[in-house]
């Protein structure tokens, strides 16, 4: 399945699904967390898969709008240390371009890591933290179990050092480069810079950003669906309390999960899912035109 691009150029489903971690929140974030989260990410989900044939790593970033907004591109990541140091560091991306599938269209991106380090507009708290792995081109569209591990340990240890409200695992056609939830995007996502985390779909301390493989609640999401004990209906494989939240996992696998079962989650978080965020009417069979996985 291809999606129409401008010209007229069929891009496959590839390009856009990941295997992607995404965290939300609205409290500052200290720099050294975030620096920490984003190398160590890099490390361990990145940087195996630079030394590939016709693989470049880069490192962008961005500087406040106060100063500029600047936008700076370098290969290598040599110079991460040094932005560490920096208090003027907006934006954050890290990752592995394949310069082989690389089109006028798409900078193919098959592993990367991204991070608000500091929110565009002050009075918008927007702190989003996320890593993206394409699994058809770094694992032959099967996700190792060692890699889904690794990345939900990882994504606990965000939820916590980052105060986090709200997070997902997926896989789904998805990445860093998108705001929207794979679920805010089924809904319609409104146009326009005014539409924010403080509005009544964005709110994210009551409402989650839709329902996947891995979902992150916090205490007032469990309030909203009955409690604690609420969650003994949840039809998932693991629940986890943590710190700061809870953790619920559909299946053991990534690999291993139907729609079926996705829409027994959707039926049980129906009580904190974004609601429609305007009138769109998609036909009837919309849903078998999506790749696996998607919704």
């Amino acid at each position: 399945m291809a999606e129409q691009q401008p010209g007229g150029i069929p891009i496959p489903w590839k390009y856009y699904t990941n295997l992607f971690l995404s965290m939300s929140a609205y409290d500052r974030w200290k720099q050294d967390d975030i620096f920490d989260l984003v190398e160590s990410a890099f490390h361990q989900f990145v940087e195996p898969h630079s030394s590939r044939p016709g693989f470049v790593t880069r490192l962008i970033w961005s500087t406040l709008r106060t100063e500029g907004g600047l936008r700076h591109s370098i290969s290598g990541v040599g110079h991460l240390a040094k932005l560490r140091k920096r208090s003027n560091v907006a934006q954050l991306f890290v990752s592995v371009e394949s310069e082989n599938e690389r089109t006028a269209l798409i900078r193919n991106m098959p592993a990367s890591v991204d991070a608000t380090v500091i929110p565009s507009n002050e009075n918008v708290p927007d702190f989003d933290y996320g890593v993206s792995l394409q699994p058809h081109t770094l694992y032959e569209d099967v996700v190792p179990v060692d890699i889904q591990r690794g990345l939900v340990e990882h994504a606990k240890r965000a939820f916590a050092r980052l105060s986090g409200v709200v997070g997902y695992i997926t896989v789904d056609v998805v990445s860093g480069c998108f705001s929207w939830s794979p679920y805010e995007r089924w809904l319609g996502a409104p146009d326009g810079p005014s539409y924010d985390f403080h509005t009544k779909e964005r709110l994210f301390y009551r409402r989650t950003r839709g329902y996947y493989w891995g979902n992150f609640l916090n205490p007032s999401h469990i309030d909203i669906l009955g409690g604690e004990q609420a969650l003994s209906r949840a039809p998932v494989a693991l629940i986890e309390r943590m710190h700061s939240g809870w953790y619920l996992q559909l299946t053991d696998d990534i690999n291993d999960i139907d729609r079926g079962r996705l829409h027994e989650l959707r039926d049980f978080l129906t009580p904190v899912l974004p609601v429609a965020y305007r009138d769109f009417k998609r036909p009837p069979d919309f849903e078998k035109t999506l790749p696996p996985f998607v919704l």
